[in-house]
């Protein structure tokens, strides 16, 4: 026999489950150069405890695409930053005038 569940706990339940899908909706670490640069660290830390070579060559591989890939977010965001500032300093200038 199935027991039932009160309609109460059945949209607690469906709230709870809402609330869990927005926290999906974060930034993932994967998406800046700081979260791309820890990866990077957790491979390389997992490539040391690796008891097998091809072990350790799939952690280091991964660990360098991580750095690769935080270098390139550095610059692009290094860059949007340098716009920006740019942009400002015009708007600032034509401001004045």
């Amino acid at each position: 026999m199935v027991a039932s569940v009160p309609p109460r706990q059945v949209r607690r339940a469906r709230i709870a489950g809402l609330a869990d899908s927005r926290d999906s909706l974060r930034k993932d670490p994967g998406d800046s150069a700081a979260g791309c640069r820890q990866r990077a660290a957790e491979d390389l830390r997992k490539a040391d405890e690796t008891d097998t070579a091809n072990g350790r060559r799939v952690f280091e591989s991964s660990a360098a695409t991580w750095t690769a890939r935080a270098g390139l977010l550095q610059r692009l965001e290094n860059s949007f930053d340098a716009r920006k500032a740019a942009r400002e300093q015009q708007e600032g200038d034509s401001g004045e005038a």
